[in-house]
């Protein structure tokens, strides 16, 4: 297997990236850009190339949750109308749930950050050292 030793990657494997940060399977991404299944098992391979999806995917879900905020915004001032309403129903359902998504999307980013922070710091060299004495020793 040919690993990519930069952080650059052909227009074909940013848009496989993309497509799989965005919740496509490896299968139709694939078939998507013309890539065979094997090829793209291959790119997953790299270390690298499976950083990038998941920094793509974290872009996204940060443009998601900033899209539910200005939503939020709007709902709330819907629920404020609806309290004049005479059948808010529907309008109601729909403000909860825009506002019950986007809490539920931001407990997801912060729990997100907060692994990605636990994982650097239990990946940091010094971390991987002492953890070998401590180890080593009963």
């Amino acid at each position: 297997m040919k690993l990519q030793l930069t952080a650059t990657w052909n227009p074909r494997q940013e848009r496989v990236a993309v497509l799989i940060a965005a919740g496509r399977t490896v299968k139709a991404a694939a078939l998507e850009t013309q890539c065979g299944e094997r090829t793209v098992h291959g790119w997953l391979e790299n270390h690298g190339y499976r950083s990038h999806i998941a920094e793509l995917r974290h872009r996204m879900l940060d443009g998601a949750v900033g899209a539910l905020a200005e939503a939020t915004n709007e709902a709330v001032g819907t629920l404020r109308e609806l309290l004049g309403d005479k059948h808010p129903n529907v309008r109601l359902r729909a403000a909860l749930g825009i506002l019950d998504a986007a809490v539920r999307l931001r407990e997801h980013v912060e729990l997100e950050r907060r692994m990605t922070a636990l994982e650097a710091k239990y990946a940091s060299p010094e971390n991987e050292a002492g953890s070998a004495g401590e180890d080593g020793e009963a």
